[in-house]
C-alpha cells in the first residue's frame, strides 16, 4: 500500500543529497581554480625570476605557455596585464620588436599607462612608449598576419616608427624601397612607403632624404594625404618645396620683309648643314640613335644583401667571382612555430658590396654551413633562413658602337634555395646548404638597372 509519509521523506532526502553533491562539486571546482591560480602565479614568478636573471629565452617559453592558458580564462585582468607587460619586456630583450610592442599595448590597455610590476623600470624599456592607437590595426591583425610580404615589411617598419625604433624601421624601409624599385604599379602603396620613409628620415635628422621621400609621396598621394596614425602637422619638413621649374613657352614673330639674294643662298647652305648634322647624329655620332649598339667591356655594380632568420645558428659565406665578400658566423634568437614570412623577423643584417666585372657575366655563391637549430625541444621544431639580394648598376664602359644603356642583370633568382637539392643533411639537426648563380648583364629592353631576388628556406624536425 502506498505510504505518502515514507514517499515524502525519501523525496526530501533525495533533494538534500543533491544539494550536498552540488555543494561538494562547487567546493571542488573552487579548490581546483585556486590550485590553478596558484600554479599560474608560481609560473609568473618563475618567468620574472628568469627575466631578471638574464635567461630571456627561458622566460619567453614560460610566458608563452602562461599566456596561452590565460587567453581561455575569464577575469584575472590585472594578472593578465602584468603577464603581458613582462612578456613585452622579455621580447624586447630578445630584440623581437613586433611581439614586444604587441604585449606592451595589451598591458597598457588593461593596467593603464605607466603601471608596472615590482622591479621593472618602464623608463629603461625602449618600446614601451609605442603609439598603440596608431598601430592598433596591425596588432589586431597580428604581427605576422599579412600574406603579402611587401605589406608585412611595411607594417614592420610602421611598428618600428611608432615604437621609437627608428634605426630598425629605416633598415626595413630601405630594403623595401629597393624591392619596390623592381616592381611596376602599386603606386598608392609606394606613396605610403615613401611618406613613412620621409618621417623616419626626419626624426633621424636626414633633412635632404626626408624631403626627397616626402616629395615622392606627395607626387603619388597628393598634398595633405597621410597614413593612419601619422600627423602631417607634426612633420616640420613635409611642407618644404619640392622644386621643379615650369617651362615657359616663348614665341617669336617675324616681321615681313623682302629677302635678299645673299639671304637665300645662306638659307640653302644652312639647310644643308642642318640635314648633314642630323644624318651624322642619327648614324655616325657616339650615341647615334640609328647606329649599332656597342658591347660592354667593364661593368661596376653594387650588390645589397639583407639577411634574416629564425631559431638558427651556423656559418655563412658569400662569394662574387673569386672574391669572398662575407665570411662570418650567424645567430638568430627569434623563435618560430611554423613557416612564418621573412618580414616578421626582427633581426635585419644588411651589407653592400661593389664589384667590377670585365665582360658580361659573373658567378656568385651563397653558402650556409653547420646550420643548426638554436633551440630544440620535444615536439615539432622549426628553423628558417632568409636573404634578399639586389643589384644596382654603378657604372659601365663599352666599345664598338653607341651607348647600349645601363645594363640589365638576370640570373640572380638562381640563388633561390631549394631545401631538397641545395641542402645536405649532416645530422638530424644540422644542414649544409649552397646555391650558385651566374649573373649575366645585357642591354636593357626597357628602363631598368635594378635586379632583385628574395630567397628563403625553412626546416622542421
Amino acid at each position: 500500500m502506498f505510504d505518502l509519509r515514507r514517499w515524502t521523506i525519501c523525496k526530501v532526502l533525495a533533494v538534500f543529497l543533491c544539494l550536498i553533491f552540488v555543494m561538494e562539486a562547487h567546493a571542488l571546482a573552487a579548490q581546483q581554480a585556486a590550485a590553478a591560480a596558484e600554479q599560474q602565479r608560481a609560473q609568473f614568478n618563475a618567468s620574472r625570476a628568469a627575466y631578471f636573471g638574464g635567461n630571456y629565452q627561458e622566460a619567453k617559453g614560460s610566458l608563452e605557455k602562461l599566456i596561452g592558458e590565460l587567453e581561455n580564462l575569464q577575469g584575472l585582468d590585472t594578472f593578465k596585464g602584468e603577464t603581458y607587460l613582462l612578456a613585452g619586456a622579455t621580447y624586447e630583450k630578445l630584440d623581437q620588436l613586433g611581439m614586444s610592442v604587441k604585449y606592451y599595448c595589451r598591458a597598457k590597455k588593461i593596467l593603464g599607462e605607466g603601471k608596472t610590476i615590482e622591479g621593472l623600470d618602464l623608463k629603461k624599456l625602449k618600446y614601451y612608449k609605442a603609439d598603440c592607437e596608431a598601430i592598433a590595426a596591425i596588432l589586431d591583425l597580428g604581427v605576422s598576419g599579412q600574406s603579402d610580404e611587401l605589406v608585412a615589411r611595411y607594417n614592420q617598419a610602421k611598428i618600428g616608427y611608432f615604437a621609437g625604433a627608428y634605426e630598425a624601421s629605416k633598415a626595413v624601409l630601405e630594403s623595401l624601397i629597393t624591392s619596390l624599385g623592381a616592381i611596376d604599379g602599386r603606386d598608392t602603396f609606394k606613396g605610403q612607403v615613401y611618406l613613412l620613409a620621409g618621417a623616419v628620415y626626419e626624426v633621424l635628422n636626414f633633412r635632404e632624404l626626408a624631403i626627397k621621400y616626402y616629395c615622392r609621396a606627395k607626387a603619388i598621394l597628393g598634398e595633405g594625404m597621410t597614413i593612419e596614425g601619422l600627423k602631417l602637422e607634426k612633420l616640420k619638413w613635409y611642407k618644404e618645396p619640392c622644386g621643379g621649374a615650369a617651362v615657359a613657352g616663348s614665341a617669336a614673330r617675324t616681321v615681313g620683309r623682302r629677302k635678299s639674294w645673299f639671304g637665300s643662298v645662306f638659307g640653302v647652305i644652312l639647310g644643308l648643314a642642318i640635314i648633314g648634322g642630323v644624318v651624322w647624329y642619327l648614324f655616325f655620332s657616339k650615341n647615334a640613335p640609328l647606329g649599332k649598339k656597342g658591347t660592354y667591356t667593364k661593368i661596376t655594380f653594387r650588390l645589397d644583401v639583407t639577411y634574416r632568420g629564425f631559431n638558427s645558428t651556423g656559418h655563412r659565406s658569400f662569394k662574387i667571382g673569386n672574391e669572398v665578400k662575407n665570411d662570418e658566423d650567424f645567430i638568430y634568437t627569434q623563435g618560430i612555430s611554423s613557416d612564418e614570412p621573412c618580414a616578421s623577423s626582427t633581426k635585419v643584417e644588411t651589407y653592400s658590396y661593389t664589384y667590377t666585372v670585365t665582360g658580361t657575366s659573373v658567378p656568385m655563391r651563397q653558402e650556409w654551413t653547420n646550420w643548426d637549430y638554436l633551440n630544440f625541444g620535444p615536439g615539432e621544431n622549426w628553423k628558417k633562413l632568409c636573404g634578399d639580394y639586389t643589384i644596382s648598376i654603378e657604372s659601365y664602359e663599352y666599345e664598338g658602337g653607341k651607348d647600349p644603356g645601363s645594363p640589365s642583370a638576370t640570373g640572380l633568382e638562381q640563388l633561390q634555395m631549394n631545401s631538397s637539392s641545395d641542402c645536405v643533411e649532416v645530422t638530424q639537426r644540422i644542414h649544409n646548404c649552397a646555391m650558385d648563380a651566374t649573373v649575366t648583364f645585357s642591354a636593357p629592353s626597357g628602363v631598368r638597372g635594378v635586379s632583385a631576388a628574395s630567397v628563403s628556406v625553412a626546416k622542421k624536425r
